[in-house]
């Protein structure tokens, strides 16, 4: 799969090259036991579209080590998710619309126009994930049961 030039800056610029090594991962299909399973699996990778190329290239940043010490701080008084919220580190990136339609690709034919039905977001964290995709679907439901979180 070809890279858009943007991503191919992002992944190698010299502030993420530190991490790179670090960022790759990968799965042993051996140990999918049955043929099944290795039929169905689907391995997405970190540099295959620019959202998550801008994302993974975001969780490296000064910033980033200081909300971790005072996630970790707050973890003593509130849960994990309220001190996210607090420290503003909650965002989550699951998947990207590409990586989305590649686990279902029947999703591929929508868009913004043409709506897919509804999207249900249990645990809808600071909403990042819904936002990212929910315009692509006629109706979205999210929940969240941090009140801090709900905020966001």
């Amino acid at each position: 799969m070809m890279r858009s030039t943007k991503v191919n800056e992002i992944v190698n610029s010299s502030f993420t090259k530190p991490f790179k090594q670090r960022l790759d991962y990968s799965v042993n299909d051996s140990f999918l036991y049955s043929d099944t399973l290795k039929e169905s699996f689907v391995q997405l990778n970190k540099d295959e579209d620019e959202d998550t190329c801008k994302f993974l290239a975001s969780c490296y940043n000064d910033q980033s080590i200081l909300k971790d010490m005072a996630a970790s701080f707050l973890r003593n008084f509130m849960s994990l998710t309220d001190a996210n919220g607090y420290t503003n580190r909650g965002e989550m990136f699951v998947f990207s619309w590409d990586q989305l339609v590649k686990l279902a690709p029947h999703l591929k034919e929508f868009n913004h126009e043409n709506k897919a039905g509804k999207l249900l977001d249990i645990g809808a964290g600071d909403g990042s994930i819904t936002a990212r995709i929910a315009s692509r679907f006629n109706e979205v439901v999210a929940t969240e049961t941090s009140t801090v979180m709900q905020t966001k």
